[in-house]
């Protein structure tokens, strides 16, 4: 999912994606609807050329991020430990940081 660009891909619906992940990325329709989920649809403004100034889609979430950290989350087992609050503070800051980032993109 993470691989899919699109700003150079030309996609303007959440269909157009949809199309995508089916073809042998996501061929689970239950997942494809929850990772739509976290695609939004923006509104277009026209430049006086009357080009688009904006990407029609965008993610919600930060997949770079969450690609990077996949050994650390798919690691966590819930069983092994206890999560305390300054646990969960750290990944909250974390996770506020790469969104930041994504944001500033």
């Amino acid at each position: 999912v993470a691989s899919i660009d699109l700003e150079e891909g030309g996609y303007t619906t959440k269909r157009d994606v949809d199309a995508v992940l089916r073809q042998g990325m996501l061929e689970d329709p239950a997942l494809r609807a929850f990772v739509l989920t976290n695609l939004e649809q923006r509104r277009i403004s026209k430049d006086d050329d009357g080009k688009n100034n904006e990407v029609p889609l965008r993610w919600k979430i930060h997949w770079e991020g969450i690609v990077q950290e996949l050994d650390s989350i798919a690691g966590f087992d819930v069983h092994d430990r206890v999560m305390d609050d300054s646990a969960s503070d750290d990944a909250t800051e974390i996770i506020s940081q790469q969104q930041q980032q994504h944001d500033m993109q």
